[in-house]
């Protein structure tokens, strides 16, 4: 609840405004408040006329991020009873060697646990369809370039955005886009 109230006095409103916002959002009528004066204090940073600004949509996106159960799930629920072993034949895809860039290609299966736990968080993907997602990587890449194991599951660039190779494959492999046996027209020319 304190995050709620740091963030409406950073905006400069007041938890009645807030209320204000909100209820015009949910289409009810508040109760208890100046409706009229705590409209007018709002002004046109979050509202135009009766309807909600995007600045005013953010805020209440914002706020209700705060209500969501944030129950994490267990490991086993979220990965699947077995991931360990799952986690540790995926690491033996990678070859057992140092990359072009220095590193090894295999990363720990410690250190690739937390990226599982976050790949898991943000996919729907099976263990099936990684295995063969990371298979049909390692078929397609030169060792020199390719990525780690880790790095592979998830990579941070400098500015904070997230991206991952493996659900970018995963989503190639069901979608069927990438396949080599398409059939295409080729002339050999002499």
């Amino acid at each position: 609840m304190e995050k709620i109230y740091h963030r409406i006095a950073k905006d400069g409103i007041s938890p009645n405004q807030l209320y204000i916002l909100w209820s015009i959002r949910e289409g009810i009528a508040p109760i208890g408040v100046n409706i009229a004066m705590e409209m007018r204090m709002l002004g046109q940073d979050w509202l135009d006329g009766n309807k909600l600004t995007g600045k005013a949509v953010s805020l209440l996106m914002d706020v209700d991020e705060n209500f969501k159960d944030k129950k994490a799930k267990s490991d086993t629920v979220l990965m699947g009873k077995d991931y360990k072993e799952k986690i540790a034949e995926y690491r033996l895809i990678f070859p057992d060697t140092k990359l072009g860039s220095g590193k090894y290609a295999r990363d720990s299966v410690k250190n690739l646990e937390p990226c599982f736990k976050w790949f898991f968080k943000n996919n729907e993907y099976t263990w099936e369809t990684i295995m063969e997602a990371t298979k049909k990587y390692m078929d397609e890449q030169d060792p020199k370039y390719m990525r780690t194991s880790k790095y592979f599951i998830k990579k941070s660039d400098k500015s904070g955005d997230v991206s991952s190779d493996l659900a970018n494959y995963c989503e190639m492999l069901i979608s069927g886009e990438g396949s080599t046996d398409s059939h295409h027209f080729s002339e050999k020319v002499v």
